[in-house]
């Protein structure tokens, strides 16, 4: 039913569990699903109780992103972001022929 209501809303709880699943199988998580919104608002508080309601364990940030970002600050230092604009590029890397060998190479 949920589905034809808010397609998203369906994505949004099976890729909660996907991503749950494999932190817990890294063993990086305990359990549950953080959720946050940029104050920690209704909204956050909202998809928590949706993803309860389908059996994730789900938690609010206090405060929202702002909090999350003024810790994270406090923790690590400022943090220089790349410009939208910039692209990382892997150099010295070869992609495999489709027959198994690399490109660029002899043999």
């Amino acid at each position: 039913g949920m589905r034809l209501v808010r397609p998203k809303l369906g994505w949004l709880v099976e890729r909660a569990a996907e991503l749950l699943a494999v932190a817990r199988a890294s063993g990086e998580s305990s359990g549950a699903v953080l959720v946050h919104c940029w104050r920690g608002g209704l909204r956050s508080g909202a998809v928590a109780w949706l993803l309860r309601q389908h059996g994730i364990e789900a938690r609010t940030l206090g405060g929202g992103y702002k909090a999350f970002r003024a810790w994270a600050t406090a923790y690590w230092g400022s943090v220089e972001m790349p410009p939208k604009h910039a692209r990382t590029r892997v150099r010295g890397a070869r992609r495999p022929k489709r027959d198994g060998r690399k490109s660029g190479g002899a043999g």
